[in-house]
């Protein structure tokens, strides 16, 4: 079985590490708080994955860019989850490169991110997720994110 494992750690002074491992690949990277609010980013793509519809987040490592990004692949009814590296922030096709793929069903590749997502808002208070990352932890869209989770799994 192809498994999917995602964690968050605690974030420190703007930086917080994503760590995504298949069962043939390891991506790891600290990602910066900005320009992008890359946490806010997931939940989102993640909540327009569950409806169905295509989501990407970025990801600034500075001075490398990443996608992360969640499509639909109607014909087979699995999800399409692709992290895409750019050298720079013009995310010129033409210089980027897949460095990991995996595809699984919706919740395979859903559940990870939120379960990562709901252990990182649960680990760390809002206040101290504040200062570390210099903006608010986006519990709102978790919520719905949750809700879309607890649909799907009914």
């Amino acid at each position: 079985i192809y498994r999917l494992q995602i964690s968050l750690s605690n974030p420190q002074n703007g930086w917080i590490e994503l760590a995504v491992n298949t069962t043939e690949d390891v991506f790891k990277e600290a990602v910066s708080f900005t320009p992008i609010d890359f946490i806010l980013e997931l939940a989102k793509a993640l909540s327009l994955a569950m409806q169905g519809v295509d989501g990407v987040a970025v990801a600034s490592c500075e001075p490398f860019s990443y996608e992360l990004t969640f499509s639909e692949m109607r014909a087979t009814n699995m999800t399409l989850f692709q992290i895409v590296k750019y050298p720079d922030w013009k995310k010129n096709r033409k210089s980027a490169c897949v460095v990991l793929s995996f595809q699984a069903t919706k919740l395979g590749i859903v559940l990870p991110f939120w379960r990562a997502l709901r252990s990182l808002e649960g680990r760390i208070s809002a206040t101290e997720y504040c200062e570390a990352m210099r903006r608010d932890f986006p519990s709102s869209c978790l919520q719905r994110l949750s809700q879309l989770v607890s649909d799907q799994r009914l």
